[in-house]
């Protein structure tokens, strides 16, 4: 089950972005917390290096954290820093992957997402005549 915090403006007018919270966190190590991501939806065709969308940790240690694939079938997205990216060609439906942050070993955490990728082909238009009465 995942949280999802939709966008919405502040008090200073600001836009703060979406994060998508995973759920059935684990931890290996002290300090706990949740790894969330910014957005979980790519269109398929997307070409090799776009991002998807950037992850960060909530409710863990102060020190920075690495963030790995731990689980990514079929080699379709890679980490770069923190920012998760399209790797491979993209085929609509559901892609999971996980990730573990670590910040030098000492907390380790891992979170299971699930990336939509979305098809580019626009749905299939039908033609229809208006009716004309006589």
């Amino acid at each position: 089950m995942s949280f999802y915090k939709p966008n919405f403006i502040d008090n200073v007018g600001q836009t703060v972005p979406d994060y998508i919270i995973q759920s059935n966190p684990s931890s290996g190590g002290a300090g706990g917390g949740l790894i969330l991501l910014s957005n979980s939806t790519v269109t398929e065709g997307s070409s090799v290096g776009t991002v998807v969308g950037n992850f960060s940790v909530i409710g863990g240690s102060t020190r920075a954290y690495t963030f790995t694939l731990s689980s990514n079938p079929g080699g379709l997205f890679s980490v770069g820093g923190s920012t998760l990216a399209v790797d491979a060609a993209l085929t609509a439906g559901n892609a999971p992957i996980t990730v573990r942050a670590s910040d030098t070993g000492i907390s380790v955490i891992d979170g299971a997402f699930n990336i939509t990728i979305t098809s580019s082909v626009p749905a299939n238009f039908v033609w229809t005549y208006p009716y004309v009465g006589f």
